[in-house]
């Protein structure tokens, strides 16, 4: 599911929709029986009604649910995603704050990548120095010179991704916030391979048990669901609850800085 990427899947963009057989069914691979752990798979009955079933143990067959009921119980679950206004601002402010951490943290990056490349750029002067001197053969200075050339361009190819990437993560930290209060309506309008981006994108264990589905919410949307729930408990209780320290966005570039961020999780 990353490869199609957070913005596609939010806007409704697919790459490729699934098919088993001759027919494009909703739900297949995606959800396991809670009991044997096998599949549920989906079959066609008197040639027009779709039908899932657990493909594992035999006493898993026997249970058969309707199409529209498993599409009925995922609109459900997506729609319990809605927040209410108190929840969405946090969220937003959150946003703005994460904005700022992270130019902050690419500031402080692009400032190191530089002072690097300039640090074997005085390495290749002393290397050309060493080399009029007759102080290292030709080959040795090829070779380190090529290694240097090297280390540079990888600097150099580093500091333009990190500039490249300064507000694309916040760009799909809006787009979520646009998303998750109409997530009900975005499901119901889209095509089969559509909803399946967003059950992955949204949802995590999809698990069947006698028909019914059990899913957790990925991050960031079980932060949001959670924290949302912590104002509606401290509402009823008439207790306190902080929340402009936490951070609900929060995005990992394995290619810029590793661990720093935890990626939007995708992976199915």
């Amino acid at each position: 599911m990353r490869d199609i990427g957070v913005q596609n899947i939010l806007q409704g963009k697919t790459i490729k929709k699934p098919r088993w057989g001759n027919k494009d069914f909703k739900f297949s691979r995606l959800i396991r029986c809670s009991k044997c752990g096998y599949s549920i798979a989906a079959e066609i009955k008197k040639e027009k009604y779709v039908y899932y079933h657990c493909v594992g143990e035999s006493s898993c067959r026997r249970k058969y649910v309707r199409e529209e009921v498993l599409e009925k119980q995922f609109s459900e679950i997506l729609g319990n995603l809605h927040l209410d206004d108190e929840v969405l601002g946090w969220a937003r402010e959150a946003l703005h704050k994460s904005l700022s951490d992270q130019q902050k943290e690419h500031k402080e990056a692009i400032d190191g990548l530089r002072a690097e490349y300039d640090s074997i750029d005085a390495k290749i002067k002393v290397v050309y120095g060493d080399k009029i001197d007759g102080v290292i053969s030709n080959g040795v200075f090829n070779k380190t010179y090529k290694e240097l050339i090297a280390e540079q361009s990888r600097i150099s190819h580093n500091i333009k991704r990190f500039e490249n990437s300064r507000t694309s993560y916040i760009d799909e930290g809006i787009r979520i916030l646009e998303f998750i209060s109409d997530a009900q309506t975005a499901f119901e309008s889209r095509d089969v391979s559509g909803r399946r981006d967003l059950l992955n994108l949204c949802l995590s264990n999809l698990i069947w048990d006698d028909g019914k589905i059990i899913a957790s919410y990925r991050k960031p949307f079980n932060m949001l669901i959670k924290t949302r729930d912590a104002v509606a408990e401290s509402e009823a209780t008439g207790g306190g609850i902080t929340l402009k320290n936490e951070k609900w966005w929060a995005r990992q570039d394995s290619n810029l800085r590793p661990n720093r961020y935890e990626r939007f999780a995708l992976t199915n």
